[in-house]
């Protein structure tokens, strides 16, 4: 009987007080991705990228932790072969004002050339900026990773503009 009335003073006490109780915020989004490859090499073996992604985060206040699944799929020019990467990141978003947000993300991307037997994997990173409405998202990022094999001279950063536009769930 002791407990359960120190518990209804506290309670009672922190509404008093105005105490304010902020819950964990929760967000849930899908994707679809154009990257356009913008570093010299990348962009002279391949004409774009599709594919897609779903994300998922967890914070306080207008600070995320995010957690992505996506997969991107290179068009070639020319004689280079299909690249896909399969990517693994986690992330940190941030709002500011109005549906606007900045994001950070870092993770590992398996990438394979098609026609080939073996894959690789390589560490992908990718930063802009978003803008959330009414449960629809369009964000700008600039990204790229490490290729490990640039057909035929070797590796090099292959860097992309990435628009992402899709539905997000914030609760």
């Amino acid at each position: 009987m002791k407990k359960i009335s120190c518990f209804i003073l506290v309670i009672v006490l922190a509404q008093v007080g105005n105490a304010q109780f902020k819950l964990p915020k929760a967000l849930v989004a899908a994707h679809i991705i154009y990257a356009g490859p913008v570093s010299t090499n990348f962009s002279n073996d391949y004409t774009f990228g599709l594919g897609g992604e779903v994300e998922a985060g967890a914070g306080l206040g207008k600070t995320m932790l995010t957690g992505i699944v996506g997969y991107i799929s290179y068009s070639p020019n020319g004689s280079v072969a299909r690249l896909n990467a399969t990517s693994i990141k986690i992330g940190i978003r941030q709002y500011l004002v109005a549906g606007f947000f900045l994001n950070v993300n870092g993770g590992n991307a398996v990438l394979k050339y098609n026609g080939t037997d073996g894959s690789t994997s390589k560490f992908v990173m990718e930063g802009g900026a978003g803008f959330k409405l009414l449960g629809f998202e369009v964000l700008a990022n600039y990204g790229g990773f490490t290729t490990p094999v640039r057909l035929p001279n070797g590796s090099y950063f292959a860097g992309s503009f990435i628009v992402k536009a899709g539905f997000a769930l914030k609760i």
